[in-house]
């Protein structure tokens, strides 16, 4: 397992009397062996594993491991899972669902899920995005082709042009005199230094939410005036009340949002 990002699915290792199992498992999987050790010894461990492995229990008891994945395969893994005991009709139980394995980049908290450039949801909603326009208070020096310096000036408008999530400065700023620069999350949320003048310039939660189903009902008491639902925009997290929620879903599909490739939470790795 000494690749980081894999996912190796392997249900021919499973009898061809399917009706002799009876459930499928999803379990956490710590590795034992040390360098020299020349057989496997792994040990199941949901609290803190190494990678995960799915398990098809036999009527008698034993299992037979029929798929291995890393930490970001693991929601891949957990679809196989699924599918496998829906076409069997198995039980299907996942003991990895309520366990927060990943760190937020910035925070470096435990969480259960993360979000855009693996941040917290709490992280990721002080974050900027592509199209942002971020302000350098005491501006930006970066040397030109000839050599030579260029300076900003104080105050100088910058837009996010690309994030880098695989690396630490992830933040693409392109300022003006052609000044580019990359800021980490750290920097670039740091208000000694720099001010966010505007996240996005659309609210993307009903573009986001209303095609992928996810949005929150709320049990209202009879005759209530309150919206019975509220959608969260996953860029500045602020909530929309839906009273009408087709009304809604046709006034917002006309917007445009600033790019196509906008992260969201909710089963986004």
């Amino acid at each position: 397992m000494k690749n980081p990002h894999f996912i190796n699915l392997y249900p021919e290792l499973l009898d061809k009397d399917l009706h002799s199992y009876r459930a499928v498992h999803l379990h956490g999987v710590r590795d034992l062996n040390q360098e020299s050790d020349s057989e496997t010894q792994c040990v199941v461990d949901d609290e803190n594993p190494g990678f995960f492995s799915v398990y098809v229990r036999h009527q008698d008891g034993t299992c037979v491991v029929c798929a291995d994945a890393s930490l970001d395969r693991l929601d891949g893994l957990r679809a196989f899972a699924q599918r496998l005991a829906d076409q069997h009709h198995w039980s299907y139980q996942d003991f990895t669902r309520h366990h927060a394995y990943w760190v937020c980049k910035q925070c470096k908290v435990k969480v259960h899920n993360v979000y855009g450039i693996g941040l917290c949801l709490s992280c990721y909603g002080e974050q900027p995005h592509l199209g942002s326009k971020i302000v350098s208070l005491f501006g930006e020096t970066a040397d030109t082709d000839a050599g030579q310096d260029v300076f900003t000036g104080a105050n100088a408008v910058g837009v996010v042009g690309q994030i880098l999530p695989d690396q630490e400065h992830c933040y693409s700023v392109l300022f003006p005199k052609e000044v580019s620069v990359f800021l980490s999350p750290a920097e670039i949320t740091d208000k000694g230094r720099y001010r966010i003048l505007k996240k996005h310039d659309v609210h993307l939660y009903a573009i986001v939410r209303l095609r992928l189903a996810v949005w929150r009902p709320q049990v209202m008491p009879k005759r209530s005036n309150l919206p019975r639902c509220q959608l969260i925009c996953p860029c500045c997290l602020t909530t929309v009340p839906v009273r009408n929620l087709r009304a809604n879903w046709m006034a917002i599909v006309s917007m445009k949002p600033v790019t196509k490739n906008m992260s969201t939470p909710g089963g986004i790795r």
